[in-house]
């Protein structure tokens, strides 16, 4: 399906959780995944982000085992909620939640928490539930169906959502990374380098490549400039900062600063960085409220990657920008060649007249079943497609199978999950989508 954008009034929004049974979905998709490793015991999903909600939010710890200083509430529950299932204390009896806590029982009482069972597998008496099937889930995944209706909707950034996507406590089940801009104002930071697709007020278009690094960003009313001021610790170029004496490590995660720590050696988030400023800056804070310069000159920014074409010239490889290597960081699940694995794809590009959107139907899971699904498009292929249409720039967004795309509120495309289900589709929740 080729798109073409009548008028660049495009937005990135960030989708609304409450809308459709998102938490359930989660737990099945994290349930499915576990399985695979041989691990069928029940998961637990909850949402951290109502804690705030909880009468007993006090007794929750203010510092991680590793010395972390946990800022926000949100954090604090997934502290507990790790270190309670970490001791044997969130039981599981004939199939239910046992040993309750007036946390738990609040979260069950606020529709926070789920516990998922796997319909394969029969539950002994008692059981408890395993670190690795607990998670926290992002507040903004949510169904692009269940959204307002606009003319043309599509599925954008990328998502940590594989076990292997969440080494780190910090990191929730489809939390969003990656930049976007709407008028002016960024709503989230670049993270890897990788290409980004900007529209600039005056018309104009681009994709760059572009880090946390190539960006100043304000924490309360200081200016951080790296390399300068302060210094970025983010995945592949380590798993942890070093240590230190007379530092600060701040932990980020988009806009907001999680934790701090002195002295360093603080473990690295998977989709997230870590500034360091000297102890005197710290102290020197207003708050701890992170934000970033406004940019006068550009109205839409949304990065994905790999940049298929830049200037008229398709690439032939991922050339700078990261994905994959030794250290973990996501997508930890994805077909790192150019020319082999085809792949429900969707991905925008531009010349000096038009923006187009190319949406590829595709299987993300066997088995594939030739008549009911398509076997979508290498990198290479969608590179291709858009030197047939005349572009100058192209940017690959996230596919797989969150590969979506909606016309006046009606699916466009067969969606990509399949969940290893022959002859079924299923609509992947997603934290963030561009609006037309």
């Amino acid at each position: 399906m080729i798109y073409k954008v009548q008028h660049p009034n495009m937005k990135n929004l960030f989708l609304d959780h409450e809308a459709g049974d998102v938490l359930g979905v989660s737990a099945q998709i994290r349930s499915l995944k576990l399985m695979v490793e041989g691990n069928f015991s029940p998961v637990l999903a909850y949402y951290p982000y109502d804690v705030k909600k909880i009468s007993s939010f006090d007794t929750l710890p203010k510092i991680t085992e590793d010395g972390e200083r946990l800022v926000g509430m949100p954090e604090r529950l997934v502290e507990w909620m790790k270190t309670e299932s970490k001791k044997g204390s969130i039981s599981l009896k004939n199939g239910r939640l046992a040993a309750r806590s007036p946390i738990l029982d609040e979260l069950s009482s606020l529709h926070s928490l789920i516990l998922y069972k796997n319909p394969f597998f029969t539950i002994s008496e008692e059981e408890y539930v395993k670190p690795s099937n607990l998670f926290p889930v992002h507040p903004c995944m949510g169904f692009i169906s269940e959204q307002e209706t606009r003319l043309f909707s599509f599925n954008s950034l990328f998502f940590t959502m594989e076990i292997s996507d969440m080494e780190n406590s910090h990191t929730y089940f489809g939390q969003p990374y990656g930049l976007t801009i709407n008028n002016g104002n960024v709503i989230t930071p670049p993270l890897f380098k990788r290409g980004a697709f900007f529209v600039y007020k005056d018309g104009s278009m681009s994709v760059e490549a572009i880090a946390t690094e190539d960006m100043k960003f304000f924490i309360g009313e200081t200016l951080l400039t790296p390399f300068k001021n302060c210094e970025i610790w983010r995945r592949p170029n380590a798993v942890r900062t070093s240590q230190s004496s007379g530092d600060v490590d701040m932990v980020v995660i988009n806009n907001r600063v999680i934790s701090w720590k002195e002295n360093g050696n603080v473990k690295i988030p998977d989709a997230g960085f870590v500034v360091r400023v000297d102890r005197r800056t710290f102290e020197n804070f207003k708050n701890l409220e992170i934000s970033y310069p406004h940019f006068n000159d550009i109205s839409f920014a949304v990065q994905g990657g790999p940049i298929l074409m830049k200037d008229g010239i398709a690439n032939t490889g991922f050339g700078i920008e990261e994905f994959g290597g030794k250290v973990s960081f996501p997508p930890t699940v994805f077909p790192f060649n150019w020319d082999e694995t085809p792949a429900a794809r969707i991905a925008i590009g531009n010349n000096d007249e038009n923006i187009w959107v190319v949406a590829v139907e595709g299987c993300n899971s066997y088995p594939y079943e030739a008549g009911f699904d398509s076997r979508g498009f290498t990198l290479k292929e969608l590179a291709d497609e858009f030197v047939r249409l005349g572009a100058r720039n192209a940017l690959n967004l996230d596919g797989g199978g969150s590969m979506q795309a909606r016309f006046l509120g009606s699916k466009a495309l067969k969606y990509a999950d399949r969940r290893g289900i022959p002859y079924h589709e299923f609509e992947r929740p997603v934290p963030a989508a561009v609006f037309i």
